[in-house]
């Protein structure tokens, strides 16, 4: 599942550089530098602060990765979106395909969050909380140990998957992108790298292994409770339909536009700084403010 291959000239090469290197240094400094300056000074823990506030932003960069459009070159792009994710602490090809299966088949049976399938207990409704407040992400880390699995294995979990949703295509798909031989080798030394470099850090960083801990509840949660934060409520026969979130042009740009989300699903193939360029040109509006409409969801799951 390849994403479109954008214009040349379209993506900001050079802002992507220094988004590309900044994010890089930010994940080197929490995982590495950081654990060894602390016993000397502790106050440099407050620069956790800002790493895990900018964890949206962060993953707008790696989202621009997964469409193609962070780096015209594509081994450049994927190796900077590799190089990321796994400093992120998530392997980019799974990931990456379950981005690209959201836009494919937006709102369907296993790309809706929060909606309650025909018969259902209390126990959708827990697990729809322990999603939304960082289950996703954690989901995302556990398959660094769940790639390790005999790849006959893999294949009769995911075909099964699909197939009781009736979305046999798509498994065969994830069968033949994600799970061939060659691609599932890639992934395996993703997951080494980031179970590496997890298990790296948290020895640096010893009887103050608890400050990175909190770096990745913090990512998890942000990370979950924006995932679907586009889509809640939405018309379940809309494929291409999202949310668009109120925030100030800076604040918009700081996460590369990702709040535009109705325009980015209808143009996914347009780098980040042109979408408010169409959102202005569509005179679309906003949906409502992304605070409000992120703390929505806090309502819980809804009725199919």
């Amino acid at each position: 599942m390849h994403p479109p291959t954008p214009e040349k000239a379209d993506i900001p090469t050079a802002l992507n550089v220094l988004l590309t290197l900044g994010f890089a240094l930010a994940g080197i400094w929490t995982l590495w530098v950081l654990p060894v300056l602390l016993p000397r000074s502790p106050l440099l823990a407050w620069s956790l602060l800002p790493v895990v506030l900018l964890t949206t932003s962060w993953w707008s960069v790696i989202h621009e990765a997964i469409h193609g459009l962070l780096f015209a070159r594509r081994p450049l792009n994927n190796a900077a979106g590799r190089l990321l994710c796994i400093l992120f602490s998530l392997p980019f090809q799974p990931v990456a395909f379950g981005h690209l299966f959201h836009h494919r088949r937006n709102r369907s049976e296993l790309d809706r969050a929060e909606v309650y399938p025909a018969s259902s207990s209390k126990a959708f409704a827990i697990g729809y909380y322990l999603r939304l407040l960082g289950g996703l992400y954690f989901a995302e880390l556990a398959l660094c140990l769940l790639v390790w699995l005999p790849r006959p294995r893999l294949v009769q979990l995911t075909g099964t998957r699909f197939a009781a949703a009736g979305m046999d295509a798509e498994g065969r798909l994830l069968q033949k992108t994600v799970l061939d031989a060659r691609a599932l080798r890639s992934i395996r030394l993703d997951c080494a790298c980031v179970l590496m470099t997890l298990g790296s850090s948290f020895w640096l960083y010893g009887r103050h292994g608890w400050l990175l801990l909190l770096v990745l509840l913090g990512r998890g949660l942000l990370i979950s409770i924006m995932d679907n934060a586009y889509h809640y409520g939405t018309p379940l026969d809309r494929l291409r339909y999202a949310l668009n979130l109120r925030l100030p042009r800076v604040l918009s740009a700081a996460i590369l536009n990702f709040n535009l989300h109705r325009i980015h699903h209808l143009h996914p193939a347009t780098p980040w700084w042109r979408l408010p360029q169409l959102f202005d040109a569509a005179q679309d509006g906003y949906d409502g403010s992304y605070l409000g409409l992120t703390l929505r969801q806090l309502r819980g799951p809804l009725h199919l």
